[in-house]
């Protein structure tokens, strides 16, 4: 991975990158927040959970609150 100049804050709150296609901010999320029991991932790019998501929006809600 390329060392990057951007730093991301650390919190405990919704973090939303915006960019380029193929510039890495995927990569750069999950380097900076690896997966745990404490991090959630919703990649709409997938069809099953974009469908999922337009389906039932509420269900945001409700994942969050667990």
């Amino acid at each position: 991975m390329v060392r990057r100049h951007l730093k991301l804050a650390k919190t405990k709150r919704s973090v939303f990158l915006f960019g380029p296609r193929g510039v890495g901010k995927s990569t750069l999320i999950q380097h900076e927040y690896p997966e745990t029991k404490k991090t959630l991932w919703i990649n709409l790019l997938v069809p099953e959970e974009e469908d999922r998501f337009n389906r039932s929006p509420s269900l945001l809600k409700e994942m969050v609150a667990e």
